[in-house]
């Protein structure tokens, strides 16, 4: 008598073995992507601000008159408003990061979409920061210094 015995699939040790080595592996990734996380909040933020200061120049273009971006820096926080009005059109707190702006504390666009003044804002936190640089002709970057 013979007996054909046909061996499919994995016996249980074999699984337990890729199953160790899957969770070591990881156990060694997941710091990593968790430090990814909290570097995309700096970066998310520095273009929110940037965006912020895209829309107040195309107010001010729109409106035909100066429009407002004020940092306050210890509220960690800016706000948009017509200047002629002080009618407040945009504002936004942060939680995340820390924002400081150099002198002057705000920025002012006219109603061809320049500023006075270039300045640079600088957005801190977790390990991470990011610059965003206003020039006079009301050109906006984000660099990491």
């Amino acid at each position: 008598m013979s007996f054909n015995l046909c061996k499919k699939g994995f016996s249980l040790i074999e699984l337990v073995v890729i199953m160790s080595i899957f969770a070591i592996g990881i156990s060694i990734a997941i710091p990593s992507f968790t430090n990814i996380g909290r570097k995309n909040v700096v970066k998310m933020n520095a273009r929110k601000i940037k965006d912020s200061l895209f829309r107040s120049r195309m107010k001010a273009v729109e409106l035909n008159e100066s429009v407002v971006f004020e940092v306050d820096e210890k509220n960690n926080s800016y706000f948009v408003k017509i200047k002629k009005t002080n009618k407040i059109i945009e504002e936004y707190q942060f939680e995340d990061v820390n924002i400081s702006i150099n002198i002057p504390s705000d920025i002012t666009w006219n109603s061809k979409g320049n500023t006075s003044d270039a300045c640079t804002i600088n957005v801190v936190g977790n390990n991470s920061k990011y610059n965003i640089i206003i020039s006079s002709v009301g050109n906006v970057r984000i660099f990491k210094p």
